[in-house]
């Protein structure tokens, strides 16, 4: 990519088959003029491109011939590669989705990293030369297949750890386990003894119980530890999915240097009081239903999770924004502004959201 007046430019394309053969590799003409060549990054001069006539449209007609509807393209953060390309494409394998950040996510890792992590190999090591993008493609094939080779954990944050119910049943003597949550909780939770998928916290609720205690009409033995959740107040108060499908598709979304304005959600309107009341007493009241019905010398340990994440959310959502228009726009044609006040707020934020209570009683 190079940069133009309008933003971000393809200025090469290249891929290689499975065998790491070079089935395809061309430089492409700018359909602007270019301010930064970003040379660092692309590895694109202005000498390599001076004589090129090779058009964004000539490159999609080549591509047209070379992949089907059967073919997979292989990359790393490949929905950037085709908006440029003005493509779509069903089959795709990422490898910066497939392979997890050493944070997790939603961060997603370098191809640098994962080259020098995995496959023991520096790349894009050519300092002000930039990347070399057929390296990149065999970096990535090359990931893809030790993926293939290792399975579907190898590379992810879940491989370093191991699961509470396999520690469990490894102990001496052996302990079972339980899940009751909500979503595919059989999937998910592989290891647990027994599982159950709610859709309500009532039904979370029963689940402990039975879960604890047995249940000889549905043939369950009692377990010696139970994992759920209880979600009503999370989703009450709008915590459970604030902001982040907003920041997701605006990590997607093109913009220009005429694009429209961008407009951060606001915060979900507070609850009123009562309403807020009615539903605390409600996970109360839940709670102290599981607490009278465990066994006696039952430990009950209550994890109130994160402190409000919602100002954190909207933050991060300012900042996304931002950083998104500042690429292709002026500081002060961007939709909203990101300066030293609004990073201490965002840090005061985090500060909050990462607050909690836990609470634990024997019986």
């Amino acid at each position: 990519m190079v940069k133009t007046a309008t933003g971000s430019s393809l200025a090469r394309v290249s891929l290689i088959s499975w065998d790491g053969t070079v089935a395809f590799d061309s430089l492409v003409k700018p359909s602007e003029p270019v301010i930064d060549y970003l040379t660092p990054f692309s590895g694109i001069t202005e000498a390599m491109l001076r004589d090129i006539t090779t058009t964004r449209a000539d490159i999609q007609n080549k591509l047209k011939e070379l992949v089907d509807g059967n073919t997979i393209l292989v990359g790393q953060s490949l929905n950037s590669d085709l908006n440029a390309l003005k493509l779509r494409h069903p089959w795709i394998v990422d490898t910066s989705v497939i392979y997890d950040h050493p944070r997790g996510k939603p961060m997603k890792p370098s191809l640098k990293w994962l080259s020098l992590k995995f496959l023991k190999r520096e790349i894009q090591a050519y300092g002000s030369k930039g990347h070399d993008s057929i390296e990149d493609c065999t970096a990535c094939l090359d990931l893809v297949k030790l993926k293939l080779e290792k399975g579907k954990e190898f590379g992810s944050t879940a491989a370093n750890f191991e699961s509470i119910f396999t520690k469990l049943a490894a102990s001496k003597p052996s302990k079972t386990g339980a899940v009751i949550d909500y979503g595919d909780v059989q999937k998910k939770y592989v290891t647990a003894q027994f599982t159950k998928r709610v859709n309500e916290d009532d039904e979370v609720v029963d689940g402990v119980l039975k879960s604890v205690n047995g249940d000889i009409i549905s043939g369950i033995a009692p377990v010696d530890f139970t994992w759920a959740q209880l979600r009503d107040l999370n989703t009450t108060r709008g915590w459970h999915n604030s902001y982040q499908k907003f920041i997701t598709e605006m990590n997607t979304t093109v913009i220009t240097a005429d694009s429209p304005p961008i407009e951060v959600p606001p915060q979900p309107a507070p609850l009123a009081g009562d309403q807020l009341g009615k539903v605390v007493e409600e996970m109360v009241e839940r709670i102290r239903k599981i607490y009278e019905g465990l066994p006696k010398c039952s430990v009950l340990v209550v994890y109130g999770g994160t402190g409000d994440p919602v100002e954190m959310g909207r933050l991060n959502a300012v900042q996304a924004v931002y950083r998104k228009e500042f690429k292709v726009k002026k500081w002060d044609e961007c939709s909203v502004k990101w300066t030293d006040k609004e990073e201490q707020e965002l840090r005061r934020a985090v500060g909050e959201a990462r607050k909690g209570v836990a609470l634990l009683a024997v019986k």
